[in-house]
């Protein structure tokens, strides 16, 4: 699964502009706000923190939404022919649902 929060191509150089992990690492989705879903991951990265640490990526989604993404994301996971699959690149607006316009944030946070 990949993600990528850079509108522009050039500033797609930092540790949190983009991602690619295995839909295996999934663990959970949780809805943040009426037009965002967290969609988090076993972490790449060790934080030092107490706790299995995730990364955590946020989607910008038309309003309430959640459920049709996360359907459109497993509906990919499991019937695409294809080993790499996009669920969002800002740099190409290529989404993988009409109901995601934007990748948020990526970062490593400290499960509880």
């Amino acid at each position: 699964m990949y993600f990528r929060t850079q509108a522009v191509l050039a500033d797609d150089d930092g540790t949190n502009d983009s991602l690619c992990v295995p839909y295996s690492s999934f663990r959970l989705a949780q809805p943040l706000a009426d037009q965002t879903l967290a969609l988090y991951f076993n972490a790449m990265t060790e934080s030092g923190t107490v706790g299995m640490d995730l990364t955590r990526v946020e989607l910008t989604i038309a309003a309430n939404k959640h459920k049709e993404v996360l359907e459109a994301i497993t509906n990919a996971v499991a019937f695409s022919k294809d080993q790499f699959v996009v669920v969002g690149d800002d740099v190409t607006s290529d989404y993988l649902a009409n109901d995601i316009t934007a990748v948020g944030t990526i970062d490593v946070v400290a499960a509880s």
